[in-house]
């Protein structure tokens, strides 16, 4: 069951990373106009903005689980802040250029003020997305005695 929980506060973190992105779209906060993974799938020719959706839900999933498999119990909005800082530092540096924008987000065009406003809004926005799945997974998903246990076995 923790699992089932942690997969659902990962759904509800990867839609709220797709509304902040959707947002700051919106108001031109940062300089691309579709969310990071649909630009990545138009990049190798898929152009469904559903698939980016689910895509974009199921990495929400696998972060979450990443995060409770690690750290069990002991899940906070902390350590949720401290995965969002590396989700970003993973985007900036190998999803940015497979999106198409390069490393540090420097092959956008435009000033480099629209650069900057790449990099700070985007770990804004993965900030929130840990910070948001920590919290969830800390208030959700609990595991009993046994289950932390077989885990740690399972670690050995």
């Amino acid at each position: 069951m923790p699992g089932l929980k942690a997969a659902f506060a990962g759904v509800l973190g990867g839609l709220l990373l797709i509304i902040i992105f959707e947002v700051l779209i919106i108001f031109g906060l940062v300089p691309f106009e579709v969310i990071p993974v649909r630009r990545f799938l138009e990049q190798i020719g898929l152009e469904i903005t559903v698939l980016a959706y689910l895509l974009g839900l199921l990495c929400g999933v696998f972060w979450s689980l990443v995060l409770v498999f690690i750290l069990h119990n002991n899940t906070s909005w902390r350590w949720g802040f401290a995965l969002g800082v590396i989700i970003w530092l993973g985007f900036i540096f190998v999803g940015a250029p497979l999106a198409g924008w390069g490393i540090l987000g420097f092959e956008i065009s435009g000033p480099a003020i629209e650069a900057t406003g790449f990099l700070l809004f985007t770990l804004l926005a993965y900030i929130l997305y840990g910070s948001f799945l920590g919290f969830l997974n800390n208030r959700w998903v609990y595991f009993d005695t046994g289950v932390e246990e077989e885990i740690s076995n399972y670690r050995e």
